[in-house]
């Protein structure tokens, strides 16, 4: 009887990992309009209290967002971001979406604020040819100086909104990302050339297979390569039972940058 028990429990978890992990979080993508910033330092201490908001335009009107959070280096990129780029998308989490759509002012962790970034077009000199470096080689090069190791991460998700999430983190970060938008595609890209890649990152829930039947894959193409699952949820996962020797590490779904940083800096190192 007791035998019985556990296999139902095992099944009851297994059947909660493979549903869809989507429904955690809204996102909604907004326009900003204006900030503001302002610091104040405590007495007594070298804490430094922050006040800052942004006022955004949404599908259900003007809202002030209140960014709370203590990433500091993220939210001063964040404010840079805004000052050429007015798009946003923002993660709300399910049982704060009516919140969201009925109240003027709604705080929200900045680690869930992110600027959607369009690709940019190479400057074009006057006799009508490309110049040899644009923008975008600029900024690539400065974040390969971010990273000592210049570390390479394929990034697997079947969600467009999230891969621009993600890959916005990472390569804010200071890492280069590959995309590859479902099981077979990473796998094609990854015999090509396993070598360049130092980390998978995917989602656990995919199109024709789980994430954890995938880093099987992976690691028979190339062992021990490192793989990191996002999920909705971990906890679940991990009391499963099931595993994955080269599945390093996990990561919740919405996925924050700051935890994204601590899970790969644990699984690089």
């Amino acid at each position: 009887m007791l035998l019985m028990k556990k296999i139902s429990i095992r099944l009851i978890l297994l059947v909660i990992i493979i549903l869809p992990l989507n429904s955690y979080a809204e996102d909604y993508k907004v326009t900003f309009m204006n900030e503001q910033y302002n610091e104040e330092y405590i007495k007594g201490g070298p804490q430094v209290k922050i006040y800052h908001t942004f006022e955004v335009k949404t599908p259900f009107g003007i809202r002030l967002l209140i960014l709370n959070g203590e990433d500091y280096l993220y939210r001063k990129w964040l404010r840079e971001q805004v000052k050429d780029n007015n798009n946003l998308l923002i993660q709300i989490s399910d049982n704060k979406v009516d919140d969201f759509k009925k109240d003027m002012a709604f705080p929200i962790d900045i680690a869930y604020v992110h600027p959607i970034v369009e690709p940019k077009v190479d400057k074009v000199n006057k006799n009508g040819d490309n110049d040899k470096i644009s923008t975008n080689e600029i900024k690539s090069d400065e974040k390969k100086k971010k990273t000592a190791d210049n570390t390479h991460i394929m990034l697997i998700n079947k969600d467009e909104q999230e891969i621009t999430i993600i890959k916005n983190m990472l390569e804010h970060l200071g890492y280069n990302v590959t995309i590859a938008k479902n099981s077979s595609e990473g796998i094609d890209i990854f015999k090509k050339d396993s070598k360049k890649f130092d980390v998978i990152l995917m989602d656990q829930s995919l199109p024709d297979m789980t994430g954890m039947q995938l880093a099987k894959k992976f690691d028979e193409i190339k062992p021990d390569i490192p793989v990191i699952l996002s999920t909705a949820f971990v906890v679940s996962l991990k009391m499963s039972g099931v595993s994955v020797k080269n599945v390093k590490g996990f990561i919740s779904k919405p996925v924050n940058i700051k935890e994204l940083q601590e899970v790969l800096n644990k699984v690089t190192n």
